[in-house]
């Protein structure tokens, strides 16, 4: 669930270059963007697999997913159910 709400959703800013200037490091970042985005982007899936995509960005509730997690996180973890949480494409 977690692993959705993340891919789908939460954009990340990527490193992509350091830069030593004596003793401080000069870190530059891309534009945050989501790993959904990033792999859109690229264009290196197939036509099937971007509609899948598409299609299941599309039918997620960020809000509702969010919400799913802090109850999730609010109960604690529950080692019987912890493969129950896992959603697969």
């Amino acid at each position: 669930m977690l692993d959705l709400y993340v891919n789908l959703f939460i954009p990340v800013r990527k490193l992509i270059h350091k830069e030593r200037d004596g003793k401080r490091i000069r870190k530059t970042y891309d534009q945050a963007r989501s790993p959904y985005q990033r792999i859109m982007e690229m264009g290196l899936l197939d036509a099937t697999r971007e509609t899948e995509l598409i299609m299941l960005r599309q039918s997620t509730n960020p809000l509702q997913l969010h919400r799913q997690l802090e109850q999730w996180l609010a109960r604690g973890p529950d080692p019987a159910r912890a493969f129950e949480m896992t959603v697969t494409l």
